[in-house]
C-alpha cells in the first residue's frame, strides 16, 4: 500500500522522448479508492498513474505551470485498456506554446494495475481525471480543451458534464455513444474478415507508438460489464439549456463505429457542435 503522503505527483523529471515529438516531463499521480463489498473493509487503497507532459514550463519542484497563451489540451486514450502513447504522435501536429496532457488511466500502461474489478468505473475515472488536472497544478478556476479517442472520448464526455466549467471544448474521436452498438459492430465486421478488418479499420496506419501499445494493454478493464454496458445519455438542463461545451464529433468511413457514432446526434441535440 502507498502512503497517504504518495497520493501527492512525484517530482517531475525532465526527459526528451526518442520519437522527436519533443522535451516532456513526466512523473506520477497519486489517487485513492475506498475498499467496498465482501472484500472490503472500509479502508482505502492507494494507488499511481502515470503522466506525460509536453511543453510544460514547470519546474522540478511542481510549483503551477507557468502562463501560456493557449489552454492545455488533455488527451484521453482508448481502450480503455490501451496506454496513452499511441496517442503521442498528436504532440507534432499541435502549437509549440499549449501544454500537451497524457496519462495512463488505472489498469493501463505504466499505471498501477490493481485487479480488483472494484476499483474500475467509469465514475471512478472521472474523479481521476480530476484527481490528475488538480495535482498537476491547474487549479479549479482553470479550463482545458478535452479530446477524448474511442472509449476516452466517452470518459471526456462523462468529464465535461460532471465539470462543464472545466471544459472549454470537446472532441470525440471515433467514440461510440452506445458501447453495445459498437461491439455488435466490431463483431460483425470482423467475423466477415478478421486480418482485413483489422488492416483496414483497426490499425489502417503503420505506427511504432500503436503496435507497442497494443503490446502493452491492460487485462483488467477487458470485456467489463461497466465499459459494455455504456449509453451516453444528454447533458443536464437547466432552464432549457444545457450547461456543456462546445462539441465535435469525428468520425471516417473506416472507423468500426461509424454507426454508434452516430447516436452523439440525439444526445448532444440543441449544443453547438
Amino acid at each position: 500500500k502507498r502512503s497517504q503522503k504518495s497520493s501527492l505527483v512525484v517530482q517531475a523529471k525532465k526527459a526528451y522522448d526518442d520519437r522527436t515529438y519533443g522535451p516532456f516531463e513526466e512523473g506520477d499521480v497519486g489517487i485513492s479508492r475506498d475498499r467496498i463489498g465482501k472484500d472490503g473493509d472500509g479502508s482505502q487503497a492507494f494507488f499511481s498513474l502515470y503522466y506525460r507532459m509536453y511543453n510544460s514550463t514547470r519546474v522540478k519542484d511542481c510549483s503551477i505551470p507557468k502562463t501560456t497563451s493557449k489552454l492545455p489540451l488533455v488527451v484521453l486514450h482508448g481502450g480503455p485498456s490501451l496506454p496513452s502513447q499511441y496517442l503521442y504522435p498528436l504532440v507534432s501536429h499541435l502549437s509549440l506554446d499549449r501544454p500537451i496532457i497524457f496519462y495512463d488511466q488505472l489498469g493501463c500502461g505504466k499505471s498501477d494495475e490493481p485487479k480488483e474489478p472494484q476499483f474500475y468505473s467509469i465514475a471512478h475515472s472521472v474523479a481521476d481525471l480530476d484527481t490528475v488536472l488538480t495535482t498537476l497544478g491547474f487549479s479549479k478556476d482553470s479550463r482545458v480543451h478535452l479530446f477524448g479517442h474511442s472509449y476516452g472520448g466517452n470518459l471526456a464526455f462523462e468529464f465535461a458534464k460532471a465539470r462543464p466549467q472545466l471544459v472549454q471544448s470537446l472532441l470525440l474521436s471515433n467514440t461510440p455513444a452506445n458501447m453495445k452498438q459498437a461491439g455488435d459492430s466490431y463483431d460483425r465486421l470482423a467475423a466477415r474478415n478478421p486480418v482485413g478488418f483489422w488492416k483496414e479499420r483497426v490499425c489502417s496506419v503503420e505506427s511504432p507508438s500503436l503496435d507497442n501499445a497494443m503490446q502493452n494493454s491492460g487485462s483488467v478493464w477487458a470485456g467489463m460489464d461497466v465499459v459494455l454496458d455504456y449509453v451516453a445519455s444528454p447533458p443536464p438542463m437547466v432552464d432549457g439549456k444545457a450547461l456543456f461545451p462546445s462539441t465535435l464529433v469525428v468520425t471516417c468511413a473506416r472507423d468500426f463505429a461509424v454507426e454508434s457514432s452516430q447516436g452523439w446526434n440525439s444526445v448532444l441535440q440543441g449544443i453547438t457542435t
